[in-house]
């Protein structure tokens, strides 16, 4: 059998629009959740549970904090042009990020926010796992808002959900390379 080379692994996880990522993501999703691909679903999603929970634990830790809101607040302003939450960084959400979420069940279809995140929704970002950049960029507003206690909280939570969406793309990325037939119909 032949393996999916670093290039084409590339290309195919994170080249492209969010639209097209998106697309891809969901294609992805599908194949593996059919009933042929059972056994590399489980590996993937073994530990789906305990990323439930602390994916719960981030949400309420920054629910409590009033963090979605200040976000949405700030990326809805005239002329801030979707602040830290702005279209541009819909990029940090690559292939990997988007199918672990709709494996999760969620749906995070794109949606035309004008100058902010495609992915922003009423109540701060659509996705239950964040991308990288989102969860660790704290912006002069939100360093305000936070106190020192706060920001510990909130490190605390998303370093936990960071580790276990780090490892499930490290095998998500493995199994890609063992099945390149997974990349396309």
């Amino acid at each position: 059998m032949n393996s999916a080379s670093p290039e084409v692994l590339f290309a195919f996880l994170y080249t492209g629009a969010a639209t097209v990522l998106h697309e891809r993501a969901f294609q992805l999703a599908a194949r593996l959740q059919a009933p042929e691909n059972a056994v590399p679903l489980m590996s993937l999603s073994a530990d789906f549970p305990a990323l439930r929970q602390a994916v719960q634990h981030l949400d309420e830790c920054m629910a409590g904090l009033g963090l979605g809101t200040a976000c949405v607040a700030c990326a809805s302003r005239p002329g801030k042009a979707g602040g830290c939450c702005s279209a541009y960084m819909a990029a940090n959400a690559d292939l990997p990020l988007i199918a672990l979420n709709l494996l999760l069940g969620l749906s995070c279809r794109p949606q035309d926010n004008g100058e902010a995140c495609c992915f922003l929704g009423e109540r701060g970002c659509r996705f239950a796992v964040k991308p990288l950049f989102c969860l660790n960029y704290y912006c002069q507003t939100l360093q305000d808002l936070l106190s020192p206690t706060g920001q510990n909280q909130l490190q605390v939570a998303s370093a936990r959900v960071l580790g276990f969406q780090s490892a499930w793309e490290d095998r998500l990325i493995a199994l890609l390379h063992k099945r390149p037939d997974l990349l396309h119909e």
